[in-house]
């Protein structure tokens, strides 16, 4: 039994040698990946800033914004298959921030579009309103919603041109 052990042992030694360089190699594909993965992160992050849906004045944002999200799973999933390569060869994967920050803000932007589109409708549905069927304490408390809803959103929104409009829209 201690012969086969160190048989055992000179075999695992000549596979390991033998299964170097390929491993080596694996290596470098997967870090090659990992560089390509983070350049197109960087450029879709890029394109994904530019989005209409950012625009106060933007049409369809919801369409947008589920384009956009699927987009950000496509790469979560491939971003989710290289940390799986990399963690069986043991390659460090960078953390991929720039996509983390899309999902995070597109989270964020499916909230404001959310708050517009009430704010809105419910100024519109104002406008129609009939002057004998007006109740302006009704709109005016809604109004202070509306305001307080606003303020109590993401701080990182308030550059943003669609948060500006909604701001805008409710104030005046």
């Amino acid at each position: 039994l201690p012969e086969q052990w160190t048989n055992s042992k000179k075999v695992a030694i000549q596979v390991k040698q033998q299964v170097a360089p390929l491993q080596a190699n694996e290596v470098a594909i997967i870090r090659r990946k990992c560089a390509s993965f983070d350049v197109k992160q960087h450029e879709f992050r890029e394109v994904f800033r530019k989005l209409e849906a950012f625009k106060f004045d933007c049409q369809g944002p919801y369409a947008i914004l589920d384009n956009c999200n699927a987009d950000i799973t496509d790469m979560e999933q491939e971003m989710a298959a290289l940390q799986a390569s990399a963690g069986l060869f043991e390659v460090n994967v960078p953390d991929y921030k720039q996509l983390k920050q899309c999902r995070k803000e597109i989270k964020m932007l499916k909230t404001l579009w959310d708050m517009i589109i009430l704010v809105i409708t419910s100024t519109d549905d104002w406008k129609t309103t009939l002057w004998s069927d007006i109740n302006v304490e009704q709109m005016e408390m809604d109004s202070k919603k509306f305001a307080k809803d606003i303020r109590s959103l993401d701080k990182e929104m308030r550059a943003w041109d669609s948060f500006i409009g909604l701001d805008n829209t409710v104030k005046n």
